[in-house]
C-alpha cells in the first residue's frame, strides 16, 4: 500500500500504548512490533501530548494499520483513553477481556436507560487494557529479560534500547528507570510481548501464533535437548550384563587367584 508504506496493511500489528499525564514528565509512549517476527517496527514518546491528543494519535494509527491490535496500558491515565474508546466505534481493536462481548454490549446499551447505561459502560472500562498490578509488572519485566536475551537482535529501535539500558534493579528486586531516566517506551514495548505471550486467543484478532517465526528458535532447541538427553547415560542404572571393564576386571581377579595357589 503506497500510502502507508512502512506497514503491511495485513499484518496484525501489536501496538503497545503506555499513558502519561502530559505535564512534561514521564512521556506516552507508543511501540508497535510485528507479532511473526518481533521487529520493533515504530515507536512514539512525548512528555507534553496530552490524553485527548493522544487518542487522536491512535486514531490515526488505527487508520493507517488497519488490522493492528492496541495493547493499552489502563492504569489511572490510561482509563480517559478507555472512555473514550468506549465512545467510539475502535472497541474492537483494543485488546479487552473475553467476558467482554462488545457486540452484545453495544445493542444492550440502547435498550438501557442512562443509569444503567452508565453503570455498564463503569464495568467495562475495567475489560479493555491491561491493569498493571506489582505482579503483573514482575511477570512483564520477567518476560522482557527473556526477550532481550534470546530475541535482542529484534530490539534495535533508539528509544527502545535507550530506555532498557536505563533500567536498573532496586533493593528490593524492582526494576525500573535509573535516576534521571524514564521507561515509558520499555512498558509499551512490556505491553506488547505481555499480550503477544498470555492473551486469550489472539485468533480474534487474526494473530495466528502458529506463524510466529521466532517460536521456531524454541522448537529447535528443544529437540535438540531432547536428542542429547537420549545420549546421556545414567550411571546409576545398573547394565543387565557385564561391562567391558567388569569382564576385564574379573579375568584380572581369577588371574591374580590362579597365580597364588
Amino acid at each position: 500500500n503506497s500510502s502507508t508504506p512502512y506497514f503491511d496493511i495485513n499484518i496484525p500489528y501489536i501496538i503497545g500504548v503506555d499513558v502519561a499525564t502530559g505535564s512534561g514528565k514521564d512521556n506516552s509512549a507508543i511501540v508497535i512490533i510485528n507479532p511473526y517476527t518481533l521487529d520493533v517496527v515504530a515507536e512514539f514518546k512525548s512528555p507534553y501530548i496530552g490524553v485527548v491528543e493522544l487518542m487522536k494519535v491512535i486514531t490515526t494509527i488505527a487508520s493507517i494499520v488497519p488490522k493492528g491490535i492496541f495493547c493499552l496500558e489502563s492504569n489511572s491515565i490510561g482509563k480517559s483513553i478507555v472512555d473514550m474508546v468506549l465512545h467510539t466505534k475502535m472497541e474492537h481493536r483494543f485488546y479487552y477481556d473475553p467476558q467482554l462481548d462488545i457486540t452484545k454490549n453495544a445493542i444492550r446499551k440502547g435498550n438501557m436507560d442512562e443509569l444503567a447505561s452508565m453503570k455498564a459502560q463503569s464495568k467495562e472500562r475495567g475489560y479493555i487494557g491491561t491493569n498493571v498490578s506489582p505482579s503483573t509488572r514482575d511477570t512483564m519485566f520477567k518476560l522482557l529479560q527473556r526477550y532481550v536475551h534470546d530475541f535482542k537482535e529484534h530490539i534495535y529501535s533508539q528509544y527502545l534500547v535507550d530506555d532498557i539500558c536505563s533500567l536498573i534493579r532496586k533493593k528490593n528486586g524492582r526494576i525500573e528507570a535509573g535516576p534521571g531516566a524514564h521507561d515509558d517506551i520499555v512498558m509499551a514495548y512490556n505491553h506488547c510481548i505481555y499480550v503477544l505471550t498470555y492473551g486469550y486467543n489472539l485468533m480474534r484478532y487474526g494473530i495466528d501464533k502458529t506463524r510466529c517465526s521466532y517460536e521456531k528458535t524454541y522448537d529447535v532447541l528443544k529437540e535438540y535437548d531432547e536428542q542429547e538427553d537420549e545420549k546421556i547415560v545414567d550411571n546409576m542404572i545398573p547394565y543387565d550384563h557385564p561391562t567391558e571393564y567388569e569382564e576385564q576386571f574379573r579375568d584380572e581377579l581369577i588371574d591374580m587367584v590362579n597365580n597364588r595357589t
